[in-house]
């Protein structure tokens, strides 16, 4: 992801943020990179997917202006390629595997010229084999003419596409205004015209069935207008049009969805926001909310969390918890966790992220992958974890069943 709404960003986070309860940090058999886990790519980790290129499921890793896309599997680190404009760097911010009938492939978004020096502009197409353009059969050229922030693949039973979000007016020459279509054969808008589009940068996307039995495509950004209507921070496509996410007193969000995770079952089952989330009455800006299907609940008692940008749902041994990713920060008694979990009652701060005799930096990508040790959760971002098993910019925690210590801080 970007920095280019950081001014945004701090102007909600200074204006709105008032000091809560102090979390209650959580003691348990969790560790971070325990077992062989050597230091992975040099550079700050953005993006990270599971890709069976043949050869079994392995982690990809992309990142920010250090170009090289990264493969673990298990026993060792490799690269796939590199992406960039010509011998400078390019950034990867998205990845998702989607099948355009030719077979699953690993699909990279982000801002760069070429990959392997194929001219592909912010998209590129990884097979296992090659990296490919997407161009479509029509004229009008391959990828998007501004950085690509998210992907994901939509099935709602009648088409099957990669939606692509940005912050791009055109992909394959055609104006599509931060949201477009990838189907294997040519670049789609939705429904086509300007006023389809959106009006601010798109950086989150996710499917999610919000009870209507098929699964919907929600998109997530600084946006205040969708499709031509108002739509704060999220909207829905329902296949022919984008609605808001909210109710006519709020169309959506104060703020910014800058991450959409959706808990697909059990306690914590839901849609949820990640990013900065207004409460005007409270004067606070929330980093995390659940669609309850009529608004937007910020989630009780959670801590400061400075720079949100991810979350994921992990079961860690403790149960079904939503790790949400930030940047630690120390101001005084006030200290604060790089990563944060819920578990539908409390906030628990994970050991090992606290700043700064723990960690300095920040989390920016979350991903559970077994690499044949078992499930874990994956870090990524800008980072030094300190300590004996430290690492920089990724890192594994693993988890057996544990019994939380609540200690108030």
């Amino acid at each position: 992801m970007t920095n280019q709404f950081s001014t945004r960003l701090c102007f909600f986070l200074v204006v709105c943020f008032a000091l809560v309860a102090a979390p209650v940090f959580s003691q348990g058999e969790c560790r971070w990179n325990e077992g062989h886990f050597p230091q992975g790519p040099v550079g700050d980790v953005r993006a990270m997917a599971v890709y069976d290129d043949g050869s079994g499921p392995a982690l990809y890793v992309g990142g920010d202006r250090f170009g090289d896309v990264a493969r673990w599997d298990g026993s060792q680190w490799s690269t796939i390629g590199s992406v960039g404009f010509g011998s400078h760097p390019g950034s990867v911010y998205a990845m998702a595997v989607f099948d355009d009938g030719s077979g699953p492939a690993l699909y990279v978004g982000g801002w760069f010229k070429e990959a392997e020096g194929i001219t592909v502009n912010s998209i590129a197409k990884w097979d296992g084999i090659r990296w490919s353009a997407l161009k479509g059969v029509e004229p009008g050229g391959a990828g998007t003419d501004f950085p690509v922030e998210d992907l994901v693949v939509v099935d709602d039973g009648k088409d099957r596409f990669l939606a692509v979000g940005g912050q791009f007016m055109r992909a394959g020459g055609k104006k599509v205004w931060r949201a477009a279509r990838w189907n294997g054969q040519r670049w789609l808008g939705f429904s086509g015209p300007r006023k389809m589009g959106f009006d601010d940068d798109v950086f989150s996307l996710e499917v999610f069935d919000d009870g209507s039995g098929s699964q919907q495509l929600y998109a997530g950004g600084w946006f205040v207008r969708a499709g031509g209507s108002r739509a704060f921070g999220v909207a829905r496509w329902d296949g022919r049009r984008w609605h808001p996410v909210g109710n006519a007193e709020q169309p959506g969000i104060l703020g910014a969805a800058l991450d959409l995770v959706v808990v697909r079952s059990g306690p914590l089952e839901g849609l949820y926001a990640v990013g900065v989330i207004v409460d005007v009455a409270r004067l606070q800006a929330d980093a995390v909310a659940r669609w309850d299907g009529e608004r937007w609940v910020p989630l009780p008692g959670q801590p400061r969390i400075w720079d949100a940008r991810a979350a994921v749902q992990f079961e860690d041994g403790d149960g079904q918890g939503l790790y949400v990713a930030g940047r630690g920060w120390d101001y005084g008694e006030w200290a604060r966790a790089s990563l944060n979990r819920w578990d539908g009652q409390e906030w628990n701060g994970v050991p090992g992220t606290f700043y700064s005799d723990e960690m300095n930096g920040s989390f920016r990508a979350l991903l559970v992958f077994d690499d044949g040790s078992g499930p874990a959760l994956y870090a990524g971002g800008e980072f030094e974890l300190l300590g004996e098993n430290g690492s920089e910019n990724i890192a594994r925690l693993t988890c057996v069943s544990t019994k939380s210590v609540e200690v108030q801080k």
